[in-house]
């Protein structure tokens, strides 16, 4: 993003993994951090909050949103020109593909990823009427619970791009990880909307997230695609390659050999 982006604003929530610092030595003034904390025990409408917190620094034409496990494909530079093509869009999307495997990978079809700034009304959070995660672009017509509330965006102020993205995910992380990141994420999930179908323990939710990944890799209506190891971003290519058997980006921890 770097060559190309007018400026960066990072929405960190006190991380601890050393990335901030590793960002920090970069020392480019286009970056910009802002701190937010992320509770270990968070409630769903925190993301929205977070997003709009980043929203709220931009001070470009257009923001991308962009979570820790995008990445763009090589192609992205070159399409940009879209962006400006339509520039009278409040929303432009962008083709999501996330990983099961390394050499797999599932069409989420288009993404709300690129907000039109000069709409003052853009935020996100609760679309009156409709179910949503929260991190769909709205616009605002009031408050609820802390919240941004409003109405989607009408089909007709959006624009469907040609640009991809990728999106890695739970590519290279672990059983044990996903065991505990799956169950605090459905028990977000529970204190905000009042359910949750994504099991109540660690061996129930990880059970869930298998079977969640085996149902996708099992559809047969052109919604998975074949990722050879060239298609890959050149971003991540070296780590692709790499990937351990204990990554569930392998093989699945082997349910898919």
């Amino acid at each position: 993003m770097l060559p190309w982006a007018d400026e960066i604003v990072i929405v960190d929530g006190v991380s601890t993994d050393g990335s901030i610092e590793k960002i920090k030595k970069l020392n480019n003034p286009k970056i910009r951090i802002y701190t937010l904390e992320w509770p270990h025990k968070f409630s769903w409408d925190e993301l929205p909050k977070h997003l709009n917190h980043g929203l709220a620094q931009i001070k470009s034409d257009f923001c991308i949103r962009v979570d820790v496990d995008y990445v763009f494909k090589d192609t992205w530079r070159e399409g940009l020109w879209e962006i400006e093509a339509f520039n009278d869009k409040r929303i432009i999307t962008a083709q999501k593909f996330s990983t099961i495997l390394v050499d797999k990978v599932y069409q989420k079809g288009p993404t709300p990823m690129i907000i039109n700034m000069k709409y003052g009304d853009m935020y996100f959070g609760v679309a009156e009427g409709q179910y949503t995660d929260l991190c769909v672009p709205i616009i605002k017509t009031g408050m609820r619970g802390g919240i941004p509330k409003g109405k989607m965006v009408d089909e007709r102020d959006i624009y469907k791009s040609h640009l991809e993205f990728m999106n890695y995910d739970y590519c290279f992380k672990t059983k044990d990880f996903t065991a505990k990141e799956f169950l605090r994420f459905s028990r977000a999930h529970k204190r905000y909307f009042g359910t949750t179908n994504w099991g109540n323990t660690e061996e129930e939710a990880l059970r869930m997230f298998i079977d969640m990944m085996k149902s996708r890799m099992n559809r047969k209506d052109g919604y998975i695609h074949n990722m050879p190891w060239p298609m890959h971003p050149s971003f991540i290519k070296s780590r692709v390659k790499s990937i351990k058997p204990e990554h569930f980006g392998h093989s699945g921890w082997g349910n898919f050999k």
